[in-house]
């Protein structure tokens, strides 16, 4: 059978099609990603703006069409942190429903951290080290960490710490002035330490999923054309992080844009996602 899943995240909105057979395993079909920023101005407002419900409109009727010409026997998707912090979450969702024949499931934060926290664990690899897992998702308009064994997360925590949020919230220069971004490490440092109050022990593998992990691996790789095999599982380090974070803090908007490895459409919010990742990290 078929099945399609849809992400509607504060920052992007991505598409998964795949096989799965009757032991449950699956095949990727086809993937796709798309900037939509459908969460833009939502931090200020508290409204998901007209222009940003079009833009993600527009990617769901074709990812509807696409799924279509798969004949998709299945369809589901979900909704994040920028539609359930909008008090018009009901206007995208009608106009999302036209769309896509279904309406969008809108998720908690703890429900979105241990939906990231299974897609870790369906990687062999991971299963493998046999050992505790501590995982980052860095979205748009939240970050969710989640920490458990093998089986089950121990305890999880969504964090208003996403790269758009505090993107519009600490930087309005180009490029973010030395102030915007120290007053931006210190919050999310005193965020993680006010809420993150548990020893994890130092047997446990460290993973960060979603779109600014993967943007800083493929920097690092020099990849001119985004291949997800090279950076799935390519490790970070920290000083790798942070020299990255220098660099491109001292770049006006169009040169990150010109940075190989960067989608142009993610170049404005990376610095703000690679300090929420450093930070988190150290």
């Amino acid at each position: 059978m078929k099945v399609a899943a849809i992400d509607i995240g504060t920052n992007s909105t991505r598409l998964l099609i795949a096989s799965i057979d009757e032991s449950g395993a699956m095949e990727e079909i086809a993937r796709l990603t798309t900037i939509t920023r459908l969460g833009q101005g939502v931090s200020d407002a508290s409204r998901l703006q007209d222009d940003a419900i079009n833009r993600t409109v527009d990617v769901l009727s074709k990812y509807s069409l696409l799924a279509h010409d798969y004949n998709v026997a299945k369809l589901t998707a979900v909704a994040t942190s920028a539609v359930r912090d909008a008090d018009n979450e009901q206007d995208f969702l009608n106009k999302a429903l036209e769309v896509l024949g279904v309406e969008p499931q809108v998720i908690s934060g703890n429900q979105e951290a241990h939906l990231a926290y299974s897609g870790v664990l369906s990687d062999s690899k991971i299963i493998g080290t046999n050992r505790n897992v501590l995982v980052t998702d860095i979205g748009g308009g939240s970050t969710e960490i989640v920490f458990g064994d093998l089986q089950a997360p121990i305890f999880s925590k969504s964090l208003p710490l996403g790269c758009v949020r505090l993107h519009e919230d600490f930087f309005q220069t180009d490029p973010p002035s030395p102030s915007g971004i120290g007053r931006l490490q210190l919050h999310v440092r005193r965020v993680l330490e006010s809420e993150l109050d548990t020893d994890l022990g130092d047997r446990f593998v460290p993973v960060a999923v979603a779109g600014t992990a993967s943007a800083l691996a493929a920097m690092t790789l020099k990849l001119k054309i985004y291949d997800p095999e090279k950076v799935h599982l390519f490790k970070l380090s920290l000083d790798n992080v942070l020299d990255i974070l220098d660099r491109l803090s001292l770049m006006r908007l169009a040169e990150r844009q010109e940075v190989v490895g960067l989608e142009p459409e993610r170049a404005d919010v990376i610095v703000a996602g690679t300090a929420i990742l450093a930070e988190v990290m150290d």
